[in-house]
């Protein structure tokens, strides 16, 4: 049988490192940010082209970036580009389904989905199969509208 080897190991940073390591968190996150609100009017490419890692695609259209070191702003662009693809997929899906969100008519979608009364044909509709009635058999057939 073969041994498995363990690839990371939970480590505690030791206290005089703890305030060096939240301040770049800090720095990392409004750089995160920053990237964000630069490419957002550009969000349909993150949409088109998701090939390659998203950090290169970031850096092709990011004018500023944040000066920090390489590998840090990597990490940087990374995640910000995580984001805006992740972001643009869920604007594509939503455009998708805003015409059936607004039944054609109108951009805005409809109040009520559910019908305010239930009558015996939307019964049917939403249980195809017959329910028995007391002292009958059960029955696998659906009713027939």
């Amino acid at each position: 049988m073969a041994k498995t080897q363990m690839l990371s190991f939970p480590i505690r940073l030791p206290e005089s490192m703890q305030a060096g390591a939240l301040r770049l968190l800090d720095v990392s996150r409004s750089s995160i940010n920053q990237i964000i609100r630069d490419l957002w009017p550009q969000l349909e490419v993150f949409a088109s082209d998701r090939t390659g890692p998203a950090w290169k695609q970031v850096e092709r259209h990011l004018i500023t970036r944040s000066g920090h070191g390489s590998r840090q702003e990597r990490c940087e662009m990374e995640q910000a580009g995580r984001l805006l693809r992740a972001q643009a997929s869920r604007s594509l899906l939503f455009e998708t389904i805003l015409p059936l969100l607004s039944g054609g008519s109108s951009n805005r979608p409809q109040t009520s989905v559910l019908p305010t009364k239930i009558t015996d044909a939307s019964r049917k509709r939403c249980m195809p199969f017959e329910r028995p009635k007391k002292g009958q058999e059960t029955s696998r057939t659906p009713s027939l509208p």
